[in-house]
């Protein structure tokens, strides 16, 4: 079930974003803006019923887009927030939701200003001079075109759906191999693990030309942090590493993760000749393309297991199904793509991840598919070297 809670909404242009807003509301239409570009904030407010038949289901509040930094108030309790203007973003909001009743949605957001790095003083605008060039070197996050308004400029929609559901669908045609590779997200909400059949179909126009159904098995995640610091063993040349490695094998270390610096050095070598597998970032831009030939050639060198990870994508782009295209010519791509998201970097900011930030949602899952996807190549054999298990 879809819920659009686009239409007339109430708002008030405030000093400041404190929470609870007073009650001078005036109306507006959403999606719509307001004008304003030195430090404005304001709040938007809403209430819409939720039928009692949504009861045992998940609700998920999705916005299609805000400028910028908002933050969101579901009956009282705030539920997140979210700072880039032109990105879909969604948050939980089942527990704060009331079904069957009457529901108040509160959203506050803030001009351009909340994207900058530093405050600006705008009185010291030379004259003349547009105010997007004033502030060039100081923005965190696209401002987009029209940086003089602000407000939620996309649609707003509680979405309903069961326990278990499909949160992200990846279809990847290759007409040169006569294949279609479909790559699901499953999510599980539910308080305890579940086993779900998936059906797969492919339709021409009406007629079914493919079905088959594959039965998906619980899986568990430990989510969080399992120590404050990890342990770091720091090498005082290149070439103690493979005894680092062996005595970290002898002390009982499991996993051991190598760091290389993103260019072709002799550090990139030594971590592949004594790495169980290389796992190789990739953007799919035509830069990075081009570049990672020379370290698919090193990874040859080294007869070294590797595959190669997705980063930085924007799945609507046509430049990512193509690189997945032209990597697979060359080796394995992993099967979790990891999207252009802004919790990525806010969670880098003070040192946390976006798992910490967020355990269930979107980038936290296709981080624990990456996961899962590399431990079952080291442990089938397909990571090279065995009995060690190393990532570089």
């Amino acid at each position: 079930m879809e819920l659009d809670l686009g239409g007339t909404w109430q708002y008030q242009s405030v000093s400041q974003l404190n929470y609870p807003p007073n009650n001078n509301w005036q109306t507006i239409t959403v999606p719509g803006f307001l004008s304003g570009y030195q430090n404005q904030h304001a709040w938007f407010r809403t209430t819409f019923a939720l039928s009692n038949s949504l009861a045992g289901t998940q609700l998920k509040l999705k916005f299609g887009g805000v400028k910028y930094n908002a933050q969101v108030w579901l009956n009282g309790t705030f539920i997140g927030s979210y700072l880039n203007g032109y990105e879909p973003f969604e948050f939980d909001a089942t527990a704060a939701a009331l079904v069957g009743q009457t529901n108040e949605l509160i959203v506050g957001v803030t001009d351009w200003t909340a994207t900058f790095a530093q405050s600006v003083n705008f009185s010291n605008q030379p004259a003349g001079e547009d105010a997007r060039y004033f502030v060039t070197n100081n923005i965190l996050a696209p401002i987009g075109g029209r940086y003089e308004l602000y407000g939620i400029w996309q649609p707003v929609k509680m979405v309903s759906t069961p326990p278990v559901s499909i949160a992200d669908v990846f279809v990847m045609p290759s007409v040169r191999s006569n294949r279609l590779t479909v790559r699901l997200t499953l999510r599980n909400d539910s308080a305890s693990a579940q086993t779900v059949n998936l059906t797969n179909s492919v339709l021409d126009g009406a007629v079914t030309v493919f079905s088959a159904v594959e039965g998906v098995q619980p899986q568990s995640e430990t989510v969080g942090r399992q120590a404050d610091t990890p342990a770091i063993s720091v090498l005082p040349n290149l070439q103690a590493l493979p005894e680092r490695v062996e005595e970290l094998r002898r002390g009982g270390v499991a996993l051991v993760l190598i760091d290389t610096p993103p260019a072709i050095t002799n550090a990139i070598r030594g971590a592949m000749q004594v790495a169980s597998l290389v796992a190789m970032p990739v953007r799919p831009s035509p830069h990075d393309l081009d570049a990672i030939g020379a370290t698919i050639d090193l990874a040859h060198q080294a007869k070294a297991a590797f595959v190669f990870v997705l980063t930085q994508a924007k799945l609507n782009a046509r430049v990512t199904p193509q690189a997945v295209a032209l990597l697979s010519d060359h080796g394995t791509v992993a099967s979790s793509i990891i999207q252009d998201r802004v919790i990525y970097a806010s969670a880098m900011t003070d040192g946390r991840t976006a798992v910490d930030i967020d355990p269930k949602g979107a980038a936290a899952v296709e981080v624990f598919a990456l996961w899962r996807f590399l431990q079952e190549r080291m442990k089938d054999g397909q990571g090279g070297k065995e009995g060690r298990r190393k990532v570089a």
